[in-house]
């Protein structure tokens, strides 16, 4: 027997993931890169999520590097 979910609890909407964002953001993940969403700490997941939210959701994209031009950081901030 199947139940039918209470009408009066709202149920949680999925944002739609950026699949291409979040691939190129895991790898950088995976090399140890830092990964910042509006100057928290942060993961691919929720940057691709919080990126492809809603059409007025514009981050830009900044990358942290060192004396040796290595990346070590990439920032979104919305604007």
């Amino acid at each position: 027997m199947r139940m039918k979910p209470e009408k009066n609890k709202k149920r949680k909407k999925k944002v739609p993931l950026n699949a291409l964002l979040y691939q190129e953001l895991e790898r950088y993940d995976e090399a140890g890169v830092s990964l910042w969403l509006d100057g928290k700490p942060s993961d691919p997941e929720s940057i691709a999520r919080a990126c492809t939210a809603r059409e007025e959701n514009n981050y830009m994209r900044d990358y942290y590097s060192n004396d040796r031009n290595e990346i070590y950081g990439i920032g979104f901030d919305k604007i």
